[in-house]
């Protein structure tokens, strides 16, 4: 009996300390993030010059082994992820995405960690007025710290594919 209540205990106290992980999107403390390692050897000075010449960010800053910016204005690409407009959430496909990104460097290594992902919203709607802004775990994230199924289903996998290609860092030709 003594043993089975220690089993109970050990178990639950390590389930409530667990970060529930889905296609690179993590939930801490109530917050959703999306978080990718890359293996490459880049330079700070390369990867910060790829992230200025991209036009897809604003507020670029450089430290000694990190990178900030913040992008707003990202239409997500449903087809890129395989769905039709009719599969994807209304909450994602009435709306642009913004939000911090930040790029950590390690020897031969570096994350990338994009946080205060908002939604904001395109048009007037009953529910809605255009440029109304909400917090993505608002749509993702239940009372129990957990993804809801619908993220689970489509927005993720939309969004991983969005953020990866939006880290693509193609330049701006355009003149």
């Amino acid at each position: 009996m003594k043993s089975i209540l220690i089993w109970s205990l050990l178990l639950i106290s390590i389930n409530s300390f667990s970060q529930e992980v889905h296609r690179n999107f993590k939930i801490d403390q109530s917050e959703i993030y999306w978080q990718k390692i890359y293996y490459e050897v880049e330079s700070i000075d390369d990867l910060y010059s790829k992230v200025v010449i991209s036009c897809d960010f604003e507020n670029v800053e450089k430290d000694l082994n990190t990178i900030s910016a913040t992008f707003n204005g990202l239409s997500v690409d449903h087809k890129g992820a395989g769905h039709s407009k009719w599969t994807m959430p209304i909450y994602l496909r009435d709306s642009f995405i913004e939000g911090k990104l930040i790029i950590e460097l390690k020897p031969n290594k570096y994350r990338v960690t994009i946080r205060n992902i908002k939604c904001i919203s395109k048009y007037d709607t009953s529910l809605t007025e255009s440029e109304e802004k909400s917090c993505l775990e608002d749509f993702s994230v239940n009372r129990k710290d957990n993804f809801k199924s619908l993220f689970k289903r489509s927005a993720s996998e939309i969004l991983d594919f969005s953020f990866n290609k939006l880290l693509e860092f193609k330049e701006n030709n355009d003149w």
